[in-house]
């Protein structure tokens, strides 16, 4: 008799706590948490969105406060480079995504790698929680096209294209 083991996540989530009493008010505040804004973005890529929802709420809100504040990170947010807009969690991956290519890379200025680097991790974000973002029409749709783009390899020329309306260089 054989036991097969079907694993859902390619990658266990890593422990990681969410900094607690955090202050992100100066520009010197946020680089001595680029760490942690990596190891978020990893976190919530790889924790299936009903496990630990308190965590999750907590990172969602440090990420949020980290991206929103910081002087080096950028993030380009449209409805034609972002068609999943609607949903919270697959949004703020978009941005963890493109925040941590930035950090990783120290390529603050690259719109492009940090657009294709954020619809990757909202692209696996999807795949391993499909049946619970599956709530929206147009999320699903616009998924399923960027998963096929991904597959043709033509995600960076949908991010050339789309970012190409919104940015004037």
């Amino acid at each position: 008799m054989a036991v097969v083991s079907v694993c859902l996540y390619s990658q266990t989530p890593e422990e990681w706590n969410v900094p607690q009493n955090y202050s992100l008010v100066n520009a010197e505040d946020y680089a001595p948490y680029n760490e942690d804004v990596v190891k978020c973005v990893d976190w919530l890529v790889n924790t299936p969105l009903d496990l630990q929802t308190s965590k999750r709420r907590d990172a969602h809100k440090f990420l949020m406060a980290w991206i929103s504040g910081s002087p080096e990170v950028m993030v380009i947010v449209s409805e034609d480079l972002v068609p999943f807009f609607e949903s919270g969690d697959l949004l703020l991956v978009f941005m963890g995504g493109w925040s941590k290519y930035s950090i990783r890379t120290g390529e603050y200025k690259d719109k492009i790698g940090g657009a294709v680097a954020g619809l990757e991790a909202s692209i696996s974000l999807y795949e391993k929680n499909k049946s619970m973002l599956s709530d929206s029409k147009s999320v699903v749709k616009s998924m399923a096209n960027l998963v096929k783009l991904r597959k043709k390899g033509k995600l960076k020329e949908f991010v050339e294209e789309n970012i190409a309306k919104n940015v004037k260089e």
